[in-house]
């Protein structure tokens, strides 16, 4: 974050360029900046459209036919929850550096 009395960066069109929400997150070992900021400025919403989008949402069946409900399942990175939405368990730990994703599962 920038202090108070450094002038914020602008646009070509003169507009204060808007802080990036990655600011407010912790450094990651092992995870890039871009990454840690493309992902704390995705909403869930987008995240969800996204992955029904893309064709990923194909993979979740394909688990909701592979595991037995007695299995323990951690999802890392769980975005706003889809894995146990889209199988239907509440039991899912899920695990997301953002904190709006993690809200959202």
């Amino acid at each position: 974050p920038l202090a108070p009395e450094e002038e914020r960066p602008t646009t070509a069109g003169g507009s204060p360029v808007p802080p990036d929400p990655a600011d407010d997150l912790p450094a990651l070992h092992g995870v890039p900046d871009a990454l840690r900021s493309w992902w704390a400025r995705t909403q869930p919403g987008q995240l969800d459209k996204e992955t029904l989008r893309s064709g990923r949402i194909d993979l979740f069946a394909r688990l909701k036919r592979l595991l037995r409900p007695s299995d323990a399942v951690l999802d890392l990175g769980c975005g706003p929850g889809i894995l146990a939405r889209e199988l239907g368990r509440r039991d899912i730990v899920g695990v997301d550096m953002s904190p709006t994703m993690a809200e959202a599962a």
